[in-house]
């Protein structure tokens, strides 16, 4: 199946978090949003693996205007360094600028290090543009398209029990139902509609709001960063959420990898988290990615909390 991504007046694809319906993101790329978009196709959409090396494509092809793209890559919601065929060295996303309807076709070999037997889910999650930044300075910038995401996804079925994994997941979040209030910040205008009944969202935030528009993160270079990741909205479901800093994936409390958070419909989780900031520089960018567990549906949606840039104070 090949998918077509098309960011039209900053309508937001499901899955991709941002602020909520009520609030707009104006863009300030040079190129209108109108014209930005692009296909997308990862094959096959299943295999069986028995031990060794899994054989992908995935072709992204650009729809109009000159574009970059960042491919990440994820199985069962852990982002692997990988290969592509052809090219030298392993990352954890690879960039490729694309001019007006050029396409380009990434062949790579993968062989998970562990899975239980049954079914387990391998995605690719396509950046728009990662190389933005912003001025956070300036009230005309903001991210806008860039930085969004799009997902493609296959399963893979373990034959048998293969490996152990070496992860240290940090779960303990905590459960609280959606008030009245903040779920009106979700209808969705001139309808009797909530975008919490369908879509997930995942906000990375520092203070005590998790939908402030604020451009920056501040921090303070020889102290820890204290910052909260809410999620909410969507089925019932788990995710893996990893926090990146400049597209590579961040330690959480010096000692977890990533974090595992369960949902349940018509509640929040929110979990406090610590980063070491010794590696900060002004203007990284910083932006959560969960993704979905479920490994029933190749094409369920990840969700990308909103880029921010990192300031010191």
């Amino acid at each position: 199946m090949r998918i077509r991504a098309c960011f039209l007046l900053l309508i937001l694809l499901c899955g991709c978090s941002a602020l909520p319906v009520n609030q707009n993101e104006v863009s300030s790329a040079d190129t209108p949003a109108l014209e930005m978009g692009y296909d997308y196709r990862l094959l096959p959409e299943m295999a069986v693996f028995s031990g060794k090396s899994l054989q992908f494509t995935y072709s992204v092809q650009n729809l109009s205007v000159p574009i970059e793209v960042g491919v990440m890559m994820f199985f069962d919601g852990i982002a692997q360094n990988y290969a592509v065929d052809g090219e030298t060295g392993q990352a954890v996303m690879h960039r490729y600028e694309l001019q007006g309807n050029q396409e380009k076709v990434l062949s790579f070999a993968f062989t998970p290090k562990y899975g239980t037997t049954g079914k387990h889910k391998l995605m690719l999650v396509t950046m728009l543009n990662p190389s933005a930044i912003i001025d956070i300075n300036n009230p005309q910038e903001s991210f806008g398209n860039n930085h969004k995401i799009t997902n493609a996804g296959a399963t893979i079925i373990f034959e048998q029990d293969y490996g152990i994994p070496d992860l240290s997941i940090l779960s303990d979040f905590s459960s609280s139902k959606i008030s009245d209030e903040e779920r009106s910040l979700f209808d969705i205008p001139e309808s009797s509609e909530n975008a919490l009944d369908e879509i997930t969202f995942f906000y990375l935030y520092q203070g005590e709001n998790p939908f402030a528009t604020d451009k920056a993160i501040w921090y303070n270079g020889n102290e820890k960063l204290h910052m909260s990741l809410r999620g909410l909205g969507g089925p019932s479901g788990e995710y893996r959420i990893t926090v990146f800093r400049n597209h590579v994936p961040l330690k959480i409390a010096d000692n977890f990898d990533l974090m595992e958070a369960k949902f349940s419909g018509g509640y929040a989780v929110e979990k406090q988290i610590v980063l070491d900031t010794s590696s900060f520089q002004r203007n990284d960018v910083l932006y959560a990615i969960a993704i979905p567990l479920s490994a029933d549906e190749a094409y369920d949606f990840s969700v990308k909390t909103v880029s921010r840039m990192l300031i010191p104070n």
